[in-house]
Formats: structure tokens, sequence, C-alpha cells
């Protein structure tokens, strides 16, 4: 699919005159990349995290980071793609981990796959255009690994609180 879009933008440029068409062709084409590698990252990458793994384990500088960007007062209007694999009351707690750490991958990933579009600024000129819409792209996808970083810990907590508490009632009986 990538690569049609590709050879589309290829042709368009060759036979399209300079300026606004070219101009709306590239727009068009960046849109489409980022919205169908989001969606390809999102596929891709399997949901076999536990949140126990050292990458997703709590940097001791992040509360203070979160602190200052207030993450509090923001977090709460951030889309979410499928809020039912957060919810809860229907999934396990582990679940919910595993996703959240998924979550935080894909958008990981996404933001190093944001600024492959500068590889089209060989070919269409325009280097600018191209980094800005990378450079931003990447900067929303930051937002939603802080968001999963932020939340993540406190469930985490209360994952260990309920299997110390089960390992103790099971050294009990």
């Amino acid at each position: 699919m990538l690569g049609l879009l590709f050879i589309s933008l290829l042709v368009f440029h060759l036979l399209a005159p300079a300026g606004w068409l070219l101009s709306l062709l590239i727009t068009c084409g960046t849109f489409l990349y980022h919205f169908l590698m989001r969606l390809g990252v999102g596929y891709l990458i399997p949901n076999r995290f536990t949140g126990r793994e050292k990458w997703f384990r709590p940097k001791n500088w992040e509360p203070r980071l979160y602190e200052k960007l207030n993450v509090q007062a923001w977090k709460r209007h951030m889309p979410t793609f499928d809020p039912e694999s957060f919810d809860l009351s229907r999934h396990s707690l582990n679940d919910v981990i595993g996703t959240m750490c998924k979550s935080e991958v894909v958008h990981e990933v996404i933001i190093l796959f944001s600024f492959l579009p500068l590889l089209a600024s060989i070919l269409f000129g325009e280097f600018l255009v191209f980094l800005l819409t990378s450079f931003f792209a990447a900067l929303l996808d930051t937002l939603f690994v802080i968001l999963q970083r932020y939340n993540r810990p406190r469930l985490m907590e209360l994952r260990d609180r309920r299997e110390a508490r089960a390992k103790r009632h099971q050294t009990e009986d």
C-alpha cells in the first residue's frame, strides 16, 4: 500500500505542474503515510508485554517531569484509539497493563517512523515542510508515550500489592 502511494506521488510529481498541486499532493501523501503507518504499526506490534520488562520501569526523574508538564491537567483530554482495552471492568489488571505497554511501544515506534517522510524531500524538495510535519507528528506521539508512562505505575503498584497479598494468604494456608 505504501509502495503504491509512493509510486502515485512520483507519477504525479513528474506529470503535474509545480505549485499548488504539488503542495496538495505532498500534504495528502504525507497525511496518508502518517495515517496508514499508525494503523500498521499498531496492528503489527504484538501484545506480549507484562510491564515487568526493564524498559517499562518508571525512572526516578519521571514524576518531576510529569509535574512540570502538568500531565494531570491534560491527560483526560487525550483521545484513546480503543478505550475498552483499558477498561478494568472488562479486562484483568495484567491485561490492561500489557495494553498500556503495547501502546507505549507503538507510539515510540511511530515517533521513529514519523521522520521517514524526510526521505521524500530528496525527490520533492520542500525539506522544511517534511521536517515540520514529521516533527509535529512525533511530538504528538510523544504526548501519548508520556501519558502511558504516567498512568501505568499506579496500576503496576496495585498489581504488586495484590500479588503480595495473594502470596501472604497462600503461605498462611
